[in-house]
């Protein structure tokens, strides 16, 4: 296997590892993830306790090839993944007039490891194409530099 796809493999590895649970091994299609904003007093369908959240929709081929702001949920404390989508409308207002949600809701942006993790993909393919470069300029130096003393003998 040529040294660029093994460095490629090496840094997917490195990117890839830190951010997956234990029991996974690969990262294909979308990934949800629910960020906590704060705490809220709804009760879930099964009386299960909320927090105020926004969600993060990340597409996986390997690593991240993008990712997406999916907008306000109402995560369920103690799993990652359950969440219930945020009431809109009439609805909204009136969980908000009855001070169960915050007026107005507060502001939040992506961070830099949603983006980092989410276009990883494409930090990847870059630096494999600088090391592919980088390899080739090389070896042609080197070869330039062995024909030169031919020539001149």
């Amino acid at each position: 296997m040529p040294r660029p796809f093994v460095f490629a493999a090496l840094l997917a590895a490195l990117l890839i590892l830190p951010f997956r649970p234990a029991q996974a091994d690969y990262r294909f299609g979308e990934e949800q993830e629910i960020h906590f904003l704060q705490d809220v007093t709804l009760k879930g369908a099964n009386n299960e306790a909320l927090y105020l959240g926004y969600m993060t929709k990340t597409q996986n081929f390997i690593a991240g090839y993008s990712v997406e702001d999916a907008g306000y949920v109402l995560g369920v404390k103690g799993e990652s993944k359950k969440y219930y989508p945020m009431p809109a409308g009439e609805d909204l207002a009136r969980f908000q007039k009855a001070g169960h949600l915050p007026d107005p809701l507060p502001a939040y942006r992506l961070g830099f490891w949603d983006y980092f993790v989410g276009y990883s993909l494409w930090w990847v393919l870059a630096l494999v194409a600088l090391w592919w470069a980088w390899d080739a300029w090389r070896k042609r130096r080197k070869k330039a530099e062995a024909a030169e003393p031919a020539a001149q003998g």
